[in-house]
């Protein structure tokens, strides 16, 4: 009976421990989430008619310069550098065969003309074809988002979102948001100053 209560106890304790530790971390991570967003309201300037949640103002808080990362698979990305190295066959095998010593000036108005040359000798293709099996067996490692669920869904708004037009501050690093009428208005205004004369005819 002692052992089963002192079992029973540990357990408990255990328990109580588990939650209290995971409480914890919730509220750190609330607590880390209300810094960020403070510091990136600090960084945004809204000047337009919509009101921006929380989620946008993270996500604009990043930065213009701020690149997400792409949703594409290990597949897609085998086939793209397949690809890639199917062109570099290509041109190889046009050098092995057409290639001469004297250097050609390209023409500027040169075009691809995508001709597949035959197959050049055993050294050549015995190194592509070994490419080529390396490059399936190839392991491609996955990218780690670098935005939430939250801040993916808020990035697809603002991309829809016509009414409002987004940029980078001049003299600071900050992100304005205006309205898309506001910016027209203001760009029509400063051509139509004294500053600009409008041209009635073009003499070239």
């Amino acid at each position: 009976m002692v052992c089963r209560r002192f079992k029973s106890s540990c357990r408990y304790r255990n328990k109580r421990k588990r939650e209290k530790l995971k409480t914890r971390k919730l509220n750190n991570k609330y607590k880390s989430r209300k810094i960020r967003e403070e510091s990136c309201k600090k960084f945004v300037l809204n000047l337009s008619s919509r009101l921006l949640t929380n989620e946008e103002y993270l996500l604009l808080g990043k930065g213009m310069k701020f690149i997400p990362t792409p949703k594409v698979s290990s597949t897609y990305i085998r086939k793209q550098i397949m690809k890639d190295f199917l062109e570099l066959a290509r041109k190889l095998r046009c050098r092995f065969h057409y290639s001469t010593n004297t250097i050609k000036e390209i023409h500027p108005l040169y075009l691809q003309t995508g001709h597949i040359p035959p197959n050049g000798n055993n050294a050549l293709e015995g190194y592509i074809t070994d490419t080529k099996l390396e490059i399936s067996r190839l392991k491609v490692k996955q990218f780690k988002h670098n935005l939430t669920l939250a801040e993916r869904t808020a990035f697809n708004y603002l991309i829809k979102d016509d009414s409002i037009y987004i940029s980078k501050a001049d003299k600071n690093n900050t992100t304005v948001v205006v309205n898309t009428l506001d910016y027209i208005n203001a760009g029509t205004n400063h051509l139509n100053s004294d500053h600009y004369k409008k041209i009635m005819s073009y003499k070239t």
